[in-house]
């Protein structure tokens, strides 16, 4: 059986809930893995031309990922399936996650500039989707959320 992250990240003709939890935290092991590389390569002075072939790979799946949910409206997330708001805040953190993985790469930034300004905005829309989702957990009940 293949490994979840070769899979194509095409839709599944049956869309849950679940699978798409499960596709995006692969996905965050997958940025957090590209983090830690990239930290390793900088600590020890190894520059990698990979490193930035990898952020775009990460950014183009985490778009198509976020692309697929519904965002619509947070507060309806939240009370019709609590999976799917889970799944959103876990793919913004994702987000923030690849641009400060792109912070720590100082090597060619010169060339990467177009890069790491669509990162920052993207980081920046991916943090008010989070305050949004957020505050769509403070209609629940204490029991709910704990």
């Amino acid at each position: 059986m293949d490994f979840l992250s070769d899979t194509p990240s095409a839709p599944i003709s049956v869309p849950s809930t679940f699978t798409d939890s499960i596709r995006i935290i692969t996905l965050c092991g997958e940025v957090l893995s590209h983090t830690l590389r990239g930290t390793v390569e900088h600590a020890h002075n190894w520059p990698s031309p990979d490193f930035w072939a990898r952020q775009q790979q990460l950014d183009a799946k985490l778009t198509q990922s976020l692309e697929g949910l519904c965002l619509h409206d947070p507060c309806a997330l939240v009370f019709q399936n609590p999976m799917s708001h889970f799944t959103a805040l876990a793919a913004h953190a994702a987000v923030l996650s690849l641009y400060k993985a792109s912070l720590t790469a100082p090597w060619g930034e010169g060339d990467y500039t177009d890069i790491m300004e669509e990162g920052r905005r993207k980081a920046v829309l991916s943090s008010q989707q989070i305050v949004s989702l957020s505050r769509a957990l403070s209609e629940l009940s204490y029991f709910k959320v704990r």
